[in-house]
């Protein structure tokens, strides 16, 4: 079964102004744009189903933003907040590679530098509510290259 099958990709986004102009990138991403990225970012593999995601809309907000939760979080007791995912590129602020990307989190926040912040969610998440998310959303490998 491919990622994201049967899924409603367009009810799923809400192409809000905000979210064209901080987060959804012009096209798909490249084979060539998507190892660049990957180096950039440490080298980690971005997951195949991130990139089936951004194939069909690169980036944006969701229209439903919360998300129920087992783990406590540090926001809240039994949800977390995603407020944008971060498109695979680096024309907007807010994509992976733009100003407000990945590697901001980490050189100017101090987030752990483990892998890649795909997600804008307004507070940290603990890890046990990040692997769960995760784990909610697909199955992926995490590893560098």
């Amino acid at each position: 079964m491919e990622p994201f099958e049967g899924f409603d990709v367009g009810g799923f986004w809400d192409d809000s102004a905000y979210a064209l102009e901080q987060y959804v990138e012009e096209a798909p991403p490249s084979r060539e744009s998507i190892a660049s990225l990957e180096e950039e970012l440490g080298g980690y593999r971005l997951p195949d189903s991130y990139l089936a995601l951004m194939t069909a809309h690169n980036g944006g907000t969701p229209t439903r933003a919360c998300f129920p939760m087992a783990e406590p979080t540090s926001w809240a007791d039994d949800y977390i907040e995603i407020t944008g995912i971060r498109g695979a590129g680096r024309t907007r602020p807010q994509s992976l590679g733009g100003e407000f990307g990945s590697r901001f989190w980490i050189d100017m926040w101090e987030y752990p530098d483990i892998g890649v912040y795909f997600a804008a969610d307004g507070y940290r998440l603990t890890d046990a509510a990040v692997a769960a998310l995760l784990d909610e959303l697909a199955t992926v490998s995490v590893g560098r290259g």
